[in-house]
């Protein structure tokens, strides 16, 4: 593993980030969808080295359903229905499972928004001087936002290795598996599996498998990486 091979590889985790963060942010619009088979390519492209099954099945519900739609603006229009009656709970009869896409929901005694969880996960962005976006409302323990904050700190740690600061590189290694560890590898599962449940077989569900086996997967490689680091210095 040399230097060039960690800048690839964090730029590339970079961008899949971002790419899971602007689907759970809100709907599915045209531009994602002529994104769409780059995005997977680049998801694949990923697992070549880590052969997550999870991540590969999620690639390919999203191909399966995506190519079964060859008009793309009724397409987008399906999945703006499918988003908010998903994640905003509009749905007719209730006949869809409402998913709350929030780590308090899902770990907090109450089941309720705005617990200690969310008050946590603000204390890493305040230590990592990372704000929320004005235009974002949503608690700051939604997946988009807590996916922001590792796409964020992947963005600095290609700055760090570019600029040969590998210690650096490796206190932001550090957060990063921190973060995961006490946050999103606690909940993410619970989430995915809500999402499946919801939309067996559509978008969503390929969504879940696709961040489920991408967050395991993610957080060995970091360990992997730290340990490499930490070994050459």
């Amino acid at each position: 593993m040399e230097i060039i091979d960690l800048q690839n590889a964090t730029a590339l985790r970079t961008v899949l980030y971002r790419n899971l963060t602007r689907w759970y942010s809100k709907e599915i619009d045209h531009k994602c969808l002529l994104e769409m088979n780059s995005t997977l390519a680049m998801f694949a492209d990923y697992n070549k080295g880590r052969n997550d099954n999870m991540l590969e099945k999620g690639i390919e519900i999203i191909k399966n359903f995506t190519g079964k739609h060859s008009d793309l603006t009724l397409l987008v229009d399906e999945l703006a229905l499918k988003y908010t009656t998903i994640f905003l709970n509009v749905s007719p009869n209730g006949v869809v499972k409402h998913v709350h896409p929030y780590e308090s929901v899902y770990l907090s005694p109450n089941k309720l928004v705005m617990q200690d969880q969310r008050d946590e996960v603000l204390e890493f962005y305040a230590e990592q001087q990372m704000g929320v976006a004005d235009n974002f409302k949503e608690p700051e323990d939604h997946i988009a936002i807590e996916l922001a904050f590792l796409q964020e700190l992947n963005k600095r740690i290609c700055k760090e290795l570019a600029n040969n600061n590998m210690d650096d590189a490796l206190d932001k290694f550090e957060v990063h598996s921190k973060f995961m560890q006490q946050h999103l590898l606690k909940w993410v599962h619970l989430l995915g599996r809500d999402l499946i449940a919801s939309d067996p077989n559509g978008f969503y569900a390929g969504l879940a498998n696709i961040t489920i086996g991408f967050v395991k997967e993610d957080y060995m490689y970091v360990e992997e990486v730290m340990d490499y680091i930490k070994t050459c210095n």
